[in-house]
């Protein structure tokens, strides 16, 4: 009856090692998955600011070549 018995014990830790190894292991890979997304989100974010600041710049550049023609057009009568 011991020799089962510390079998069993055996195979239980063993079972219970490769289920607590196997947990770690997807809690890590969970992890370094958000960890990628918020990088690309972040890097999104980051492109999405510079677009922006790029169209207002253009935006502001053509305002002012629109009121310079305005100003230089000779009237017509």
């Amino acid at each position: 009856v011991g020799l089962r018995w510390l079998r069993f014990l055996g195979m239980a830790a063993a079972l219970c090692s490769a289920t607590t190894q196997a947990s770690c292991t997807v809690l890590h890979q969970e992890r370094l998955h958000e960890g990628v997304y918020r990088d690309l989100e972040r890097q999104k974010y980051k492109e999405h600011f510079n677009l922006l600041d790029k169209h207002t710049t253009l935006a502001i550049q053509l305002e002012t070549e629109n009121s310079k023609m305005l100003m230089t057009r000779k009237p017509q009568a």
